[in-house]
């Protein structure tokens, strides 16, 4: 588990990038992979075998490599600030949490570009919708945006221990804790929990991405 404390030092910079911290990067492949991103190559089609798995959007593009068939690459194209502060104030963390991506490298440089290395999660696909599983999406939705109100935006309050233990009953106790910290969201940003946003490993649900600009 990283923590907060390594969280905030920064990382060694020998040639004097701007470099605010960074975690990991341990093989040759990857660490190629980042010295194309400091070097400024976050648009180029191929990166030493690293490929565009998806551009997911303006903010940024997903890399595979052949050999790390179990991780991808995310490179911020822009100043992602919602999903920057998913990962930097709670994924790594809370690595802990079977409900978070499990992170191998980050690098986040001071103009607000980051590069992330992290395990590679299964979509859920609706064959894989299970009545139970379906259910368990709505709880987290409602658990950490809110209930909805008919023609208002969600509204949270404080939980009451009546409601906790309900919601409790029904999430594993890692979700529930994961769930109820992305609930303390200062409102700085939209919650984005759509289905694309919370993946699968094996059986586990894990969030990947529930902020969104406004």
């Amino acid at each position: 588990m990283v923590t907060l404390k390594e969280l905030r030092e920064p990382g060694a910079d020998p040639e004097g990038r701007q470099i605010k911290f960074k975690y990991g990067f341990h093989t040759e492949d990857q660490k190629w992979l980042l010295e194309a991103f400091l070097a400024g190559k976050r648009h180029s089609g191929n990166l030493n075998g690293w490929d565009t798995l998806s551009d997911a959007g303006c903010f940024s593009r997903t890399l595979t490599h052949p050999a790390f068939t179990g991780q991808v690459a995310k490179i911020s194209l822009a100043n992602d600030m919602a999903y920057r502060h998913y990962i930097e104030e709670v994924v790594l963390p809370n690595q802990h949490n079977p409900h978070v991506p499990a992170v191998h490298g980050y690098v986040h440089l001071k103009d607000g570009s980051f590069l992330i290395l992290m395990e590679r999660l299964e979509e859920i696909v609706n064959e894989r919708f299970a009545p139970k599983r379906l259910a368990k999406l709505s709880i987290i939705r409602e658990l950490t945006e809110g209930k909805h109100i008919a023609g208002q935006r969600y509204v949270r309050q404080k939980l009451t221990e009546k409601e906790a233990m309900i919601y409790q009953g029904y999430l594993p106790d890692h979700l529930f804790d994961l769930c109820k910290l992305l609930r303390s969201n200062p409102e700085r940003w939209e919650y984005d929990l759509k289905t694309e946003n919370i993946m699968l490993r094996g059986t586990d649900l894990v969030i990947t991405d529930p902020y969104c600009l406004e």
